[in-house]
């Protein structure tokens, strides 16, 4: 009997000791350091275009995953190797640049550097058309709308700056005498094409851009929205050469009278009196060297009963 006790109190002290060590162990396991170098950040999208909130956030939440830490912070508790070159001055990654993730907090159980990260180019995706602008606007317009259509198909595009795919990924230009008047002239064609080592694009551009001829007798160009109704209280010809002229401002001046255009007045006599001259209508006509504008239209005048009793011509003689 005695040694079956001594049996089962041996047992017992060995199992006791035996408990003690694994919960050291479990306790242990707990608190080591992890190193950076081993984790795996493939699923980082590191793509030039995306934002840095955008991956910050995605690393936190992966250093968060293997550390003891609940909440994890950029320059708090890690940072980035090589920060200037990877994130542009509107927070946007740059592509081609190689990067490590770097502790900085001592009080976690994370420690070390992470493997080199390298960020890639955005590849641009355009369709093989052309497209045509009408011709007048400014060259610097010019290179917004022709962003803008590059955007179309590569929605991270949108994220970079104008500034900075000018500065450093795409030329825009044209030939030396395309521009008049500070405005680019009609069947230009521009050069799109990507600089020497650029920060944030890959790829062809196969699309085509130039401009195009404002044809005046075309109802969907421009300035087609002379209508009858514009000139109802207009009584004078310099009333009406002021009122299109100001039409014509939208374009900063580019397009002239007298030089692009010009203003016909059609009158007819008076049924009253011979010797005064109704306005019936007015055309607006291209002139045939002007470098912008193709073509005429012409808008009936007229006065309707509200201007005449206002004091109006009633013979709408100018």
């Amino acid at each position: 009997m005695k040694k079956i006790l001594s049996l089962l109190s041996a047992f017992s002290l060995t199992a006791a000791i035996s408990s003690s060590v694994v919960s050291c162990d479990y306790s242990n396991k707990e608190e080591q350091e992890v190193d950076l170098f081993d984790i795996d950040f493939s699923s980082l999208n590191l793509t030039a275009g995306n934002k840095w909130d955008y991956i910050k956030n995605s690393i936190n939440t992966i250093i968060k995953y293997n550390t003891n830490k609940n909440h994890i912070e950029f320059q708090e508790d890690w940072d980035i190797t090589n920060f200037s070159s990877l994130v542009d001055n509107k927070d946007i990654i740059r592509g081609n640049i190689e990067f490590q993730i770097k502790i900085i907090n001592e009080n976690i159980s994370i420690k070390g550097y992470s493997k080199i990260l390298k960020t890639k180019l955005f590849k641009i995706n355009t369709q093989k058309k052309q497209i045509d602008y009408w011709c007048s606007l400014s060259l610097s317009e010019y290179k917004e709308k022709i962003l803008s259509d590059l955007r179309e198909r590569n929605s991270l595009l949108w994220n970079i700056d104008n500034e900075n795919l000018l500065n450093s990924d795409i030329e825009i230009g044209i030939d030396n005498n395309s521009i008049s008047n500070k405005g680019v002239i009609k069947n230009t064609n521009f050069t799109v094409r990507f600089k020497k080592n650029p920060l944030y694009l890959e790829g062809e551009i196969n699309t085509t851009f130039s401009t195009k001829v404002i044809d005046l007798s075309d109802e969907k160009g421009p300035f087609f929205s002379f209508k009858s109704k514009h000139f109802k209280d207009l009584n004078s010809r310099q009333l009406i050469t002021n009122f299109v002229k100001q039409e014509l401002f939208f374009y900063r001046y580019v397009i002239q009278i007298d030089i692009d255009y010009e203003i016909l007045f059609n009158c007819v006599p008076n049924e009253d009196d011979p010797n005064i001259n109704d306005l019936k209508s007015i055309t607006i006509k291209a002139k045939s060297d002007s470098k912008f504008l193709i073509g005429e239209y012409t808008v009936d005048y007229f006065v309707d009963m509200f201007e005449l009793a206002n004091g109006a011509n009633k013979n709408n003689s100018i």
